[in-house]
């Protein structure tokens, strides 16, 4: 009987246990949110895991957490701050920054939003911004990778580029992209070079004045790295070659040298 009543003791341990925990899982207890969670890599990485130290006079602003950091305190030296990870919606606004490892976790309400992800400067050396627009209308788990790169330095910013100039010195391209609903969401293109053709654009990476940085392309879900991709605006067809990494929303993402996606109803869908 003793051991009926231990038994019995542990099962409603247990019940209790799983009972708190989904309650302090906002998930389970409201419908009208999503949990996000993912990966943003840094050049910073390495330096940030090893708790390297800076100028202080020589750290850029990246966002909120840079700027606290270059501003409060009297050391001359202070750690590189964690790239800062930012949701925007029309009524929300939240920010998370990664752990040492680049990794993020948050929960919103269902929506459509702009992430973007930011990491500091230091010196001359700037990092590029991942930026993209996803929406989600159900309660589920969204995983969204991205990466920053170094930013080159031998052309002038997008923004005061004239256009023929970014073709050679690299830029980002928008498209914005009619949904089911109405909304539109942005096609996000970050390259080092572009060349047009007659039916679409061609992006690279550039291997002598910008190495080792890939197309970056982001669609609602779907994020791509890869050393080609051609977009065709008036099939919204994308062709991604040479791919180096993929994330479309899950952790478990399957990946081919050479990939092939068709935008419809705000989905980027693989076709053969």
């Amino acid at each position: 009987m003793s051991k009926f009543f231990g038994f019995w003791r542990i099962g409603i341990f247990l019940l209790c246990c799983i009972s708190i925990r989904a309650q302090n899982d906002p998930r389970s207890s409201n419908p009208d949110i999503f949990h996000v969670e993912g990966t943003v890599t840094s050049p910073w990485d390495s330096l940030v895991r090893e708790r390297s130290l800076v100028p202080r006079d020589k750290l850029k602003v990246g966002g909120q957490t840079a700027a606290e950091t270059a501003k409060n305190g009297k050391s001359p030296m202070v750690p590189i701050p964690r790239t800062e990870v930012c949701f925007r919606s029309e009524r929300e606004f939240k920010s998370v920054v990664v752990d040492d490892d680049g990794h993020y976790t948050i929960d919103l309400p269902l929506g459509l939003y702009e992430m973007t992800a930011i990491g500091p400067g230091i010196g001359k050396q700037e990092l590029t911004h991942y930026i993209r627009v996803f929406e989600v209308l159900v309660n589920k788990t969204v995983v969204l990778n991205g990466a920053l790169y170094i930013a080159r330095s031998s052309c002038d910013t997008v923004e005061t580029r004239p256009e023929r100039l970014k073709d050679a010195c690299g830029g980002v391209d928008s498209f914005s992209i009619k949904t089911n609903t109405g909304k539109p969401l942005v096609l996000y293109i970050e390259y080092p070079r572009r060349e047009y053709s007659g039916q679409g654009i061609t992006y690279r990476t550039d291997k002598f004045g910008w190495p080792g940085v890939p197309v970056v392309l982001s669609y609602n879900l779907l994020s791509i790295q890869a050393n080609r991709i051609d977009y065709f605006p008036k099939a919204n067809v994308i062709e991604a070659t040479d791919v180096v990494a993929l994330s479309n929303g899950t952790a478990d993402n399957h990946r081919e040298s050479s990939m092939r996606f068709h935008i419809e109803g705000g989905e980027a869908v693989q076709v053969n």
